[in-house]
């Protein structure tokens, strides 16, 4: 199993108790907030990749739920686990 990667020891909110509502959102609100550096860096690598807008195939096809066995399904599972520091 790995070890959760610790950047911060202040503990950051799941969303919730309901495993459905755990997001990245307050995570995400935790880096913006504590640590401006790394937000900086973030927003800098997610704004490069979203110049241009999607067309409706590939919106459409992002809106479809992985199979929770697909390899994309359990390595997203895993980086989240991670960076919540569960399991």
């Amino acid at each position: 199993m790995q070890q959760p990667l610790v950047m911060c020891k202040l503990g950051i909110s799941r969303g919730g108790k309901d495993k459905s509502a755990f997001h990245t959102t307050n995570m995400i609100r935790h880096v913006k907030n504590k640590h401006p550096a790394q937000y900086s860096e973030f927003t800098a690598a997610t704004q490069a990749k979203t110049l241009s807008q999607p067309t409706l195939t590939e919106t459409l096809k992002n809106k479809e739920k992985l199979p929770e066995d697909s390899e994309k399904a359990k390595q997203i599972t895993a980086k989240t686990a991670q960076i919540y520091g569960v399991g």
